[in-house]
């Protein structure tokens, strides 16, 4: 019987054992899977900033660049005007010297 206490005894000893290893191992786990859910919500913070970053960056681009189409169509448009006007004024620089050589 003493053998036997002693056998039980070292059996609950290695019970315990085992059992506070497990719960360490379980403990880090939970530990472990708490920072690694820290760290995905973080990412996902740090995603949906860099998706509305990136979002106000693209409004932004395409903003300036209707303003810059209006400009250039405006400015085309100058252009535009001011050839017809030149042309005019040729023809009648034209026409001018044209009856100015058949009057001489």
């Amino acid at each position: 019987t003493h053998h036997l206490r002693k056998l039980e005894q070292a059996w609950r000893l290695e019970r315990q054992m085992i059992l506070r290893a497990w719960a360490d191992r379980a403990k880090n786990s939970k530990i472990h899977q708490q920072e690694l859910s820290f760290q995905l919500r973080n990412m996902k913070v740090f995603i949906d900033d860099e998706r509305q970053e990136w979002t106000r960056e693209v409004e932004r681009l395409v903003k300036e660049k209707i303003i810059l189409k209006k400009q250039l169509d405006s400015y085309v448009n100058e252009l535009e005007l001011h050839r017809s006007q030149s042309r005019i004024d040729d023809q009648e620089q034209y026409k001018a010297i044209i009856m100015d050589l058949k009057q001489k």
